[in-house]
């Protein structure tokens, strides 16, 4: 493979790509520079929230239902509408086949 591009300098390099849409490159190096900064400002705080909101939930399925883990994977409790039906399924067959809970009796 030959090598056919004259030699440039940077400032030349640079102006070339310039005209080539450097400035829509500069402009995304921007953005997710912003992206990652607001991310990091965040996610301590988006951490913290998501922990007491599953410890929420936790405490609330607990008191309902206790122990029994059948009560609550039972179809019963589930929206199970034409659009949810599958989905709703699908996801019962899949925590009963983990092991942790047989529904099988149903």
């Amino acid at each position: 493979m030959l090598y056919d591009k004259p030699f440039q300098s940077i400032d030349e390099q640079i102006l070339l790509l310039t005209g080539q849409g450097l400035d829509t490159m500069y402009e995304l190096a921007c953005i997710d520079k912003a992206d990652n900064t607001l991310r990091n400002l965040l996610f301590p705080y988006l951490t913290d929230f998501e922990q007491k909101l599953k410890a929420s939930i936790a405490h609330h399925f607990s008191e309902k239902y206790g122990l029994d883990h059948k009560k609550y994977i039972s179809n019963n409790n589930f929206k199970m509408d034409q659009k949810n039906n599958r989905k709703t399924q699908n996801l019962i067959n899949q925590i009963s086949r983990k092991g942790v809970y047989d529904v099988s009796n149903e």
